[in-house]
């Protein structure tokens, strides 16, 4: 029991920097009150940024009538009749609103296919003509009952490769349950009229009023790629992020090298126009070669393939440029705040199309990720496809290019402004530091000079 009581076994409280105590007063306090604020920024700003990209999608499906489906009716018969009933019958918020047209302004089916292909509608539907007459034909039997085609009644065209997501579900869907309805309504209209009509001894007949109206489309192009689901997705974000990437490596190489403070503005500017021309150029044939190489069924030629190539270098030059200006003029720790945030918003211009979105997302219109969406949407759906993709998006384009290329020249004046200044102060405090320690040896020099002379001349009064 001796070595218990004995103080060299007695362990006595820690007082160096790692009790908690001392850690505490001395790291501890001036940590909680550094971490604080960027904990509560990054809870609002990832707060917000959610909310702003659920925002752009929430309700969509109340917005579907916002969609606007071409229709004509060039049967003046019972087939006509049932499909404008029908979409009386389905018309609601969450269906494609049907906009009727007199056939003399869409005279022909190729018309209507060209409306849909230039953009200016999600799709068109029209009833064939004469379908009224062939299937009053059929249900009387014979050889007319027998060559009866119940596809050739009612037909739709539309684009798959314009937000494939949407066309496919909102619009393709919402057509087939139209052409569906509308056979139920000739049932309704005519149903018990023709089954008097038919021949007791002829079975085909008894199939054609069974299934007298049947659906046909025309996908102007098909999005048939497994990778269609990220082109305005996942694919976007993976052309963003390599322009912020190269240009944090870049500033960090040229301050590390001084370049901003030793070489001159023009230098300067031409080594990041250069550098960025470069490597845009070939970031864009890489994401271009990803969409070729991944097309699956889908048809892309190589023309297309350069376009796309072509759209894609001044897309990821516009983001260089943004990135290059940002760096400037935001403070470092905030420029992460500011990437995270470009990218969400770019991101929720493309998801799903305006005309499902409120209207509080339709700034979007001027970002520069929806506009190459609509450039890609036109260059892969051919020659002539999706006109406004060209004559809207890539105006707004340059426009993005040019201005941004004159922030990026102002900022690369202001990079090498602040540097020299940074150096001009550095040397001259410097200077003042050597000045200021020559002082001090001078001082210290009088100082011993002063005292061996007090000691001599009180040595020669004591001797004296």
């Amino acid at each position: 029991m001796r070595f218990l009581r004995n103080p060299a076994n007695t362990k006595s409280p820690r007082t160096d920097g790692h009790s908690p105590q001392t850690f505490w007063h001395t790291t501890g306090k001036n940590l909680l009150k550094a971490i604080i604020p960027p904990f509560i920024m990054l809870q609002i700003l990832f707060l917000g940024l959610q909310s702003y990209i659920f925002g752009s999608v929430f309700r969509n499906g109340d917005r579907v009538h916002n969609m606007k489906v071409l229709a004509v009716n060039f049967d003046d018969g019972i087939v006509g009749q049932a499909l404008q009933e029908a979409s009386q019958l389905l018309q609601s918020p969450s269906f494609p609103t049907l906009v009727w047209t007199d056939n003399e302004d869409y005279p022909t089916p190729e018309d209507i296919y060209d409306e849909v292909r230039k953009g200016h509608y999600w799709a068109g539907i029209y009833s064939i003509g004469g379908a009224s007459e062939r299937l009053n034909a059929a249900l009387h039997g014979g050889e007319a009952a027998q060559s009866y085609q119940a596809n050739n009644t009612i037909r739709y065209v539309f684009n798959g490769m314009r937000y494939p997501n949407q066309e496919q579900g909102e619009i393709q869907s919402s057509l087939e349950t139209l052409i569906s309805t509308s056979r139920i309504v000739f049932n309704k209209l005519n149903g018990t009229a023709a089954a008097n009509l038919l021949p007791r001894s002829d079975s085909t007949a008894a199939q054609v009023l069974l299934s007298p109206i049947m659906s046909s489309s025309i996908n102007i192009k098909e999005a048939s790629a497994g990778g269609r689901v990220l082109y305005n997705t996942a694919a976007q974000i993976l052309v963003i992020l390599p322009s912020f990437f190269l240009m944090m490596a870049l500033n960090g190489i040229a301050s590390g090298l001084q370049l901003y403070s030793k070489a001159s503005l023009l230098m300067n500017a031409y080594v990041r126009a250069s550098l960025s021309f470069a490597y845009t150029f070939i970031g864009s044939l890489c994401a271009a070669s990803v969409i070729y190489a991944y097309r699956e069924g889908m048809e892309i030629s190589g023309g297309q393939h350069m376009l796309l190539w072509m759209a894609l270098w001044l897309y990821m030059h516009v983001q260089f440029l943004v990135f290059d200006v940002a760096t400037t003029f935001i403070p470092q720790t905030f420029i992460a705040f500011f990437t995270v945030s470009w990218a969400i918003i770019n991101i929720s211009s493309v998801l799903v199309p305006f005309d499902l979105t409120a209207g509080f997302y339709h700034w979007e219109y001027a970002s520069p990720t929806y506009n190459m969406y609509q450039l890609e949407i036109a260059i892969i759906s051919g020659s002539g496809c999706y006109d406004r993709g060209v004559w809207l998006s890539l105006p707004i384009m340059f426009v993005w290019w040019i201005v941004m290329l004159g922030a990026a020249s102002l900022a690369v004046l202001v990079r090498c402004r602040m540097a020299r200044k940074a150096a001009l102060d550095a040397a001259a405090k410097a200077v003042d530091e050597k000045t200021s320690a020559e002082t001090s040896s001078d001082v210290e020099s009088m100082r011993s000079v002063t005292t061996d002379f007090t000691t001599h001349s009180d040595l020669q009064l004591h001797r004296v």
